[in-house]
């Protein structure tokens, strides 16, 4: 089986076609489409939150009008996107001589060759997507790992309830306004099998104590990670809010948290989920509760916002690997800005970013060092396939 699903990769790199997938959401992998949905957003032709990927392209139908760029990518997809039955099959093939040891907003190769196809189907109220991708010389992981072979990374069945939208599947996630990296989640590890429930349109609430928060979305997966572990198959719980007040104008907030419980030697069962929830899961080494501490966690926020009616944005993202007084704790920070220019017949953007993943203590506790994403339960961290 593995010999043909091989054959039959290569074959659909030969001999398909590449065209744009009718499918309800937006992968991370283009950054010329984030950079223009973003334009759209800054410009006031969107009202919705877009630091959550994948996108929901429900709350994307104003991206047909358009600045004076020349440009329409959201325009091309959406009207793609609309098409309802199988899309036609798309189609790669990749070559790379450098194995990346960080992946930035993008789809970069995960090894030295690999080749891959995917097409999908979707109706009114249900969408579903087979991706295969065949990876070859890829780099040995920090363990002295190789993970090659044949996988579903991009593979999804999704369906639509109300405005909410449930679906199973092993997709990239990218949580917060970082161009070349997050604290949380990013392109850079392989995508896990995971269920997820997320809001599709960022609507302001009804209420009127309440619109000031303007549109807001919900996001949350578990998933399971992988059997190498010192841990086997531990399970990944996050949940993001976005919102963006209109009381800022171009403001944009995200608030996260991540855990990881269970895995095999170790309970699972819906007290442990309660337990980890509350933060009811944080002990010291001198207490006798650390025998039953049921998970491992990071929660923290990211802003961004644009500086008055200037074409430059501000982003900022701290994230805590411990929790003191329900607030995060041992904090690393990503500081950035961006700038954008409508030049005549294109569009430009040009950011920088720095990541401090030292951790600091709010209480000045000096032993910081080599404690970001780490854990003493859970010693493989916050690393999956080795990354």
């Amino acid at each position: 089986m593995y010999k043909y699903l091989k054959l039959l990769a290569f074959f659909f790199v030969i001999f398909n076609s590449s065209t744009l997938l009718a499918e309800p959401f937006l992968s991370p992998h283009s950054p010329f489409m984030r950079h223009e949905i973003r334009l759209l957003q800054d410009y006031g032709f969107i009202n919705s939150n877009i630091n959550t990927w994948p996108l929901n392209l429900g709350g994307m139908n104003s991206g047909n009008a358009k600045g004076n760029w020349t440009h329409d990518l959201l325009g091309g997809k959406l009207k793609s996107e609309s098409r309802s039955g199988w899309a036609s099959t798309k189609s790669k093939i990749s070559i790379s001589d450098n194995h990346f040891i960080s992946r930035s907003f993008g789809n970069d190769p995960r090894g030295g060759f690999s080749t891959g196809f995917e097409t999908s189907w979707m109706n009114d109220r249900f969408a579903a997507k087979l991706s295969l991708l065949a990876l070859y010389d890829v780099k040995n992981d920090w363990k002295g790992r190789k993970d090659e072979g044949i996988k579903l990374d991009g593979s999804y069945i999704a369906a639509r309830l109300g405005n909410w939208s449930a679906s199973l599947g092993q997709v990239d996630r990218w949580w917060g306004p970082g161009w070349d990296g997050s604290l949380i989640l990013s392109n850079n590890a392989r995508p896990m099998p995971a269920i997820s429930l997320d809001r599709r349109i960022a609507e302001p609430f009804d209420n009127k104590l309440l619109s000031w928060i303007g549109p807001w979305s919900f996001n949350s997966f578990i998933g399971q990670m992988e059997k190498e572990r010192t841990v086997p198959n531990p399970y990944l719980w996050g949940m993001r809010v976005e919102v963006r007040p209109t009381l800022f104008d171009g403001l944009e907030v995200g608030f996260f948290r991540i855990m990881q419980l269970g895995g095999k030697g170790y309970p699972s069962n819906l007290s442990v989920w309660i337990d980890a929830f509350l933060s009811q899961d944080n002990f010291h080494s001198h207490q006798p509760g650390k025998a039953t501490e049921p998970g491992n966690q990071l929660a923290g926020f990211d802003i961004r916002w644009r500086v008055l009616d200037l074409p430059i944005a501000l982003f900022y993202q701290v994230a805590g690997e411990d929790e003191d007084g329900f607030l995060p704790e041992a904090l690393f920070f990503q500081y950035g800005i961006e700038g954008w220019a409508d030049l005549s017949n294109s569009t430009l953007r040009v950011f920088a970013e720095y990541v401090d993943l030292t951790t600091y203590r709010r209480n000045g506790d000096p032993s910081t060092r080599n404690v970001t994403y780490n854990h003493s339960r859970y010693q493989d961290g916050y690393r999956y396939k080795g990354r």
